[in-house]
């Protein structure tokens, strides 16, 4: 079977775009409630969502498992200026060093 052909784009697409408004919306109530790191890391979780989704309805597949936002635009055909490339390498860094 034809991988586009069995892969539902605007069902997944819409999957990650929903996940990213529920991540967005557990990472305003974090900050409300003064836990920034945990409100950071879900904030993170929201824009990879986002260009997951972007990434599934350019491609018509499924989106990479990365968690490196600069990459995750890359792949999704996402163009970057310097100053965003920066903001989500600090986005990314600080995701990372809160997993480990």
């Amino acid at each position: 079977m034809d991988r586009e052909k069995s892969l539902d784009v605007e069902k997944v697409k819409r999957f990650w775009l929903e996940e990213a408004v529920e991540s967005l919306r557990v990472a305003e109530h974090l900050v409300e409630k003064e836990d920034f790191s945990y409100a950071l890391f879900f904030g993170h979780l929201a824009l990879e969502n986002v260009m997951k989704g972007v990434c599934v309805k350019r491609r018509k597949e499924h989106a990479p498992p990365v968690h490196n936002l600069v990459r995750l635009a890359g792949v999704a055909g996402i163009a970057l200026d310097e100053e965003t490339e920066k903001a989500l390498l600090m986005i990314t860094g600080f995701n990372i060093n809160t997993r480990e």
